[in-house]
């Protein structure tokens, strides 16, 4: 079998035992494919077995190998004696595969090149996309239930009863309701609050349901400017906006989670900053499609598109300027980290897009 014998170093640990033993593997100085296990102390043979019947582990760097027996396990660090044994069970091309490749830097470099592009796309492409679909398929009690308790923890943090008198409120509703009408497939309603420190604002929740505050209300000069943050909302819950951010988020901690691997405060806030980033670029991402969706039924129905310009640029100055030009001269309200850190993209990004889209 071997042209000279096989002597290796090692210790031998029978089955069922973790006591330690300083032995020796040695072939049959016969030529058979018979090897023993011998006490180095006293020659005793501790074990027998075929070629066939013992397993070597595979070289992976220096780590020590192990050389299993159906009595037990032989570890050694001999792996040039190792690799002769492994040799005759395993075609030479594959003998020792694993070590050459994590020898070899041209492969190490092309491996790790790979993963980094396998891992932006799943990041840009594969969770979001996944995300989507789950979106798009999940049952409608689902989203009431999970709606239900986004409320209740707003009206109990954010929110309080709107101050807006009943009349008030049903004169909005008549403002809103053709256009509500208009997306017969999605349970649409717009709910009135007060939004205390959030001030004026709108969001959209994932079973349809809008809140527009006061604030945003008493900051309207005219009905369409409303009517054109209605539609924007809309836009939310047509793509499920939503629901996309609470799967992709949960898909992202799992991933990061993976990554990491360790659940203590300091991996924690490792993991929490990408999440925290990554989720206000795909924020913006959906306030720009919400804003396209916007603008094309604006267009479509004939509303003067600036409305919704006005309203931004009003939102953004506390109402201290009403064009572009004007608003410049004050100043720019958002810094550079900000507008990164800012879930919506940049006001005057958004109030250009809609300039000048009038319909004839």
């Amino acid at each position: 079998m071997f042209t000279t014998p096989i002597v290796v170093e090692g210790s031998w640990y029978a089955a069922g035992s973790s006591r330690r033993v300083p032995a020796r593997l040695c072939s049959d100085s016969k030529g058979t494919d018979q090897f023993d296990i011998l006490d180095q102390a006293t020659a005793e043979v501790l074990a027998q077995a075929r070629l066939t019947e013992i397993k070597v582990s595979s070289r992976i760097g220096n780590t020590t190998r192990f050389v299993g027996f159906p009595a037990g396990k032989f570890t050694s660090n001999d792996h040039a004696s190792l690799d002769r044994i492994a040799q005759t069970q395993t075609p030479k091309r594959w003998s020792g595969l694993a070590h050459r490749l994590e020898s070899h830097r041209k492969f190490i470099a092309a491996t790790a090149a790979f993963m980094l592009v396998f891992g932006w796309c799943v990041y840009a492409y594969g969770i979001p996309g996944l995300a989507r679909v789950v979106a798009m398929h999940l049952p409608a009690p689902v989203t009431e239930q999970l709606t239900q308790e986004t409320l209740i923890a707003l009206d109990r943090t954010l929110f309080s009863p709107s101050t807006l008198n009943a009349e008030e409120q049903t004169r909005w509703l008549e403002h809103f309701q053709p256009l509500l009408d208009d997306y017969p497939y999605l349970t649409l309603q717009v709910l009135f609050r007060d939004g205390g420190d959030l001030g004026a604002n709108a969001l959209a929740l994932p079973d349809g349901t809008m809140i527009f505050t006061d604030q945003l209300v008493s900051l309207a000069e005219h009905p369409d400017e409303l009517r054109a943050i209605l539609l924007h909302e809309i836009a939310h819950v047509h793509h499920r906006h939503g629901v996309q951010s609470v799967v992709r988020g949960s898909l992202m901690a799992l991933a990061w989670g993976l990554l990491v691997g360790d659940s203590s405060a300091t991996a924690e806030l490792v993991l929490t900053a990408p999440l925290v980033f990554s989720e206000l670029s795909y924020s913006r991402r959906f306030e720009r499609e919400a804003d396209d969706f916007a603008r094309d039924a604006m267009l479509y129905r004939g509303m003067d598109t600036d409305h919704f310009g006005r309203i931004m640029l009003r939102l953004t100055y506390d109402g201290r300027c009403e064009t572009l030009e004007a608003c410049r001269t004050l100043g720019e309200p958002e810094s550079s980290l900000s507008k990164y850190l800012s879930t919506h993209p940049v006001t005057e990004e958004r109030v250009q897009r809609f300039s000048g889209s009038a319909a004839d």
